[in-house]
């Protein structure tokens, strides 16, 4: 088997071919190598067939499927043969002295050790397996030395600039001449200090192939085809390292073709996944690690981010491949100044002229080894957990159920009115009429009612009573928008759209009247033992800022906090505020109180233009100033992390097993606060920024916490 070093060292040695000025290749010294391409699946057709022929000359075309000829250029069709089975490699590539396989993964294997046995040097395509018998076959195969490329376009070629500011090059070597930056200077290694948290996303807005065997198992999904790339760019990074699985979550994209919608289930057993999340850790320096991939996404987002006690550096794998290194204050940009379908045609070249030794096993063989593991990956048993809830009266309870099971079928408004009139007229309280009326006709304004019914078709009723659990919705809840500004920008009684948006589901969790108050009505209508469910941070919201902002005597007491970035406004949205238009706001940060660490910053998280990709949302249970009656307040850091709350609601987003975790955490505590982190943000113009994904965010965990007996006092 070939070590780490022998690999670097097999890289380093392909200097043969010069650069000219510029980084462009110079002619080779010596004839193209002849080629046989098996595959001519999209792979090939869109992105390698102008640079295989550059720097190869191609002598046979081979495909399954006659129609394949149709993508070879006018000159190259009279070279396309059928190939059915591994076995036909012997009789059409006698004249290739490499043999290129792009073929559908689960035939990597076959074709590679057909062609190895021809003694034909070979490059592959990831994964270059989908089973524990085909990596076994090439590790005994490269164990003996094979011609063996196993070629990843994402740790080959497209993180040269992350690489290269890692340390993996030395100046002499070729990929250091294929890099630009804003200095105009070779690239230096940068040094971010201790790596803590790593993270990467690929989220492509081209539709999930149903009827492909790139979307079916056990070949396809987006695990082994798309974070496969992930995965081996790890293990190239941190070759010393291996990751321990601690979450999988695999969804399946809807057959309408929806961007951004996926479902818990697969339609058919042989569905692969459209959706995966992963985090883990490395189990060396005990780095987190959390991978994210997706087809169908609104928007195509492709990065892997190191995040150091000193600093970040980001690769985009975009149309240049930008390197975004950020330490201290200052920040500096690198990129590809070469087209990167060629420098992967180019890589393959020179490993052929550097003598074809075994290159790119290590981190392959695992990536592949890994991606199994996540598709595969199962949560651990956890026994349910028994919280006990006050329950209504026998006869209420009915009227309650009654009204749940018809917004759960879809009545909607008309049967969450019925459920509220079940509930005033039922409940033995003592109230006036006049307030019996006010709170009947406090129960919704239009627009949340509207927002309300757009969650009810994926609400169910555990999850309600999950909720329930962790909210305590036993009596009156409260529902408070953050519907006036500190910044004077009052929409007093109306609520902001995305405020409105993350309010509505909770109406779901009625145990008792609900109420809708501006922030001056609480005052004269809240009363002991009611839950208050309000929206906005500290420099977003009145009702923020007057519990949780920086002087109140609960900020010090609070496990995580959001705080306002003190520089020129930089984070773009669609606000919803200001109906529907284009807004530069000011960034945000997350921070762990404890120590002070900046567990998230939107300067890592705005893509080209500054338009937010990610956002953060902390969710707090704390007291709220009212004497008996607490507040739940939702913190997001822009609109759309505070809109997300909505999909704490979906099943499918939020797992039951994470439900159960969060309150498994926070059992037994009055006082706590739970962090999500939100993704797939799509910026609707004349609507408003949304979210369309959300997870537990693995960097935070829940955490109680208790206020000092004076704060509780307070009225």
């Amino acid at each position: 088997m070939y070590t780490m070093g022998e690999f670097s060292f097999a890289l380093r040695t392909l200097m043969s071919v010069e650069f000219s000025e510029g980084g462009r290749m110079a002619k080779h010294g010596t004839s193209k190598p002849t080629a046989a391409v098996v595959g001519l699946g999209d792979y090939y057709s869109t992105k390698l067939r102008s640079g295989l022929s550059r720097h190869f000359d191609c002598v046979a075309f081979l495909d399954s499927d006659p129609r394949s000829q149709q993508v070879l250029l006018a000159g190259d069709r009279s070279l396309f043969r059928l190939c059915n089975v591994p076995k036909d490699l012997g009789r059409l590539t006698k004249s290739a002295q490499v043999v290129i396989v792009l073929t559908p993964s689960h035939l990597h294997v076959p074709y590679a050790l057909e062609a190895i046995n021809l003694g034909k040097a070979v490059i592959v395509e990831k994964p270059i397996a989908v089973s524990s018998a085909g990596l076994e076959s090439l590790r005994e195969v490269a164990s003996r030395g094979a011609r063996l490329y196993c070629s990843d376009f994402y740790a080959d070629v497209r993180a040269i600039p992350l690489l290269a500011a890692m340390g993996h090059f030395c100046q002499s070597d070729w990929q250091e001449n294929v890099i630009e930056n804003e200095s105009s200077r070779p690239i230096q290694r940068m040094e971010i200090g201790e790596i803590q948290r790593i993270e990467g996303r690929i989220a492509e807005d081209s539709p999930f192939l149903f009827d492909s065997w790139a979307g079916r198992r056990p070949s396809g999904g987006v695990i082994l085809e798309m974070m496969v790339h992930l995965f081996a760019l790890l293990k190239r990074l941190f070759p010393n390292e291996s990751m321990d699985i601690t979450e999988s979550k695999r969804l399946y994209a809807n057959l309408d073709g929806t961007r951004g919608a996926f479902a818990a289930a697969p339609s058919s057993p042989e569905l692969a996944e459209g959706f995966a999340q992963v985090n883990g850790e490395l189990t060396i320096s005990g780095a987190r690690v959390s991978f994210e991939v997706l087809k169908q996404a609104h928007r195509t987002d492709r990065y892997l981010r190191l995040i150091g006690k000193n600093g970040s550096l980001t690769q985009f794998f975009g149309s240049t491949n930008q390197l975004e290194a950020v330490i201290g204050s200052k920040s500096e940009l690198s990129w590809l100044k070469e087209d990167r379908y060629d420098l992967t045609c180019l890589a393959m070249r020179k490993w052929f002229d550097s003598g074809a030794v075994p290159y790119g096993f290590a981190w392959s063989e695992w990536a592949a080894e890994k991606s199994a593991e996540a598709r595969d990956w199962q949560p651990p048993v956890r026994k349910t957990i028994s919280v006990d809830v006050k329950r209504p009266s026998p006869d209420l309870e009915e009227h309650i159920n009654e009204g749940r099971r018809r917004i759960l079928t879809g009545v909607g408004l008309n049967s969450l009115m019925l459920l509220v009139n079940s509930i005033l007229i039922g409940a033995t309280t003592a109230v006036s009429t006049k307030q019996a009326l006010d709170e009947q006709r406090n129960v919704a304004t239009r627009d949340t009612q509207r927002a309300a019914e757009k969650t009810g078709r994926f609400v169910d009723v555990e999850r309600i009573d999950a909720i329930s659990r962790l909210v305590g919705t036993s009596k009156r809840l409260v529902l408070a928008p953050g519907s006036e500004h500190p910044d004077l920008r009052p929409v007093r009684g109306i609520g902001y759209p995305h405020d409105l948006s993350a309010l509505a589901p909770f109406r779901h969790l009625i145990r008792g009247p609900i109420l809708e108050l501006d922030f001056e009505s609480i005052p004269d209508y809240v009363r002991a033992g009611d839950i208050i469910v309000g929206t906005g941070s500290p420099t977003s919201s009145f009702l923020a800022k007057s519990v949780m902002a920086p002087g109140t005597s609960l900020v010090d007491y609070l496990p995580y906090r959001i705080d306002e970035i003190k520089e020129d406004r930089f984070v773009r949205v669609i606000s919803g505020m200001l109906g529907g238009k284009e807004e530069l706001k000011k960034g945000k940060r997350l921070i762990d109180s404890a120590t002070g660490e900046e567990i998230y910053t939107d300067r890592r998280n705005v893509g080209e233009g500054g338009w937010l990709k990610r956002d953060v949302l902390v969710v707090s249970r704390v007291p709220s100033g009212h004497k008996d009656c607490d507040l739940v307040l939702i913190s997001g850091g822009h609109g759309a992390g505070t809109q997300a709350i909505e999909l704490l609601f979906d099943p499918v987003m939020i797992s039951p097993e994470d439900m159960e975790y969060l309150n498994f955490k926070l059992k037994g505590s009055h006082y706590w606060q739970f962090v999500l982190e939100i993704n797939d943000i799509h910026h609707e113009p004349g609507f408003m920024s949304l979210a369309h994904s959300v997870r537990l965010n693995p960097d935070c965990p829940p955490m109680p916490f208790n206020p000092p007996s004076q704060f509780l006092a307070q009225v």
